[in-house]
């Protein structure tokens, strides 16, 4: 999910949590339980096990000096779509409804530029839709690749 808008522009949800069990969160590691919480939708077991899963290992094992120093120059001056032509190629945008992190109405703006472009807003799913409502994702990127495989 791209970030459109930054800043105090930006339009994020507002509580995105949608199942909370404290008793988990209470013997969680910090760090595990702020990122679990930032990202998920879904605060209890399964919605653990899932970021356990898939999330976590690639947050361990990410390079943080690397990450650091793309934080400081994270976001572009302006969008790229400014000084790009309108693309007719087919796109395909998956953002979720409860996704605190980068939200879900500002990249709905991206539709103009991008004619072709499916654009889905899923419920219950946080920042990782991929992981939180998988078998939705897997049909709407196999609708997409489908789609690209064939004329227009």
């Amino acid at each position: 999910m791209p970030v459109v808008r930054w800043g105090d522009d930006r339009t994020l949800p507002g509580e995105s949590v949608l199942e909370r069990d404290e008793e988990l969160l209470d013997r969680l590691p910090a760090a595990d339980r702020e990122l679990f919480g930032y990202v998920m939708a879904h605060l209890d077991k399964p919605g653990w096990e899932l970021f356990e899963r898939y999330v976590l290992p690639g947050w361990r094992a990410h390079d943080k000096a690397a990450a650091a120093e793309l934080e400081t120059d994270f976001l572009l001056p302006h969008w790229p779509e400014h000084q790009a032509a309108v693309h007719h190629g087919r796109h395909l945008l998956v953002t979720t409804r409860q996704d605190a992190l980068v939200g879900w109405r500002d990249q709905l703006a991206l539709l103009d530029h991008y004619p072709r472009m499916a654009a889905t807003v899923l419920d219950a799913a946080g920042h990782n839709p991929q992981v939180e409502r998988a078998e939705t994702v897997r049909a709407l990127v196999g609708h997409w690749l489908d789609g690209i495989t064939r004329p227009c």
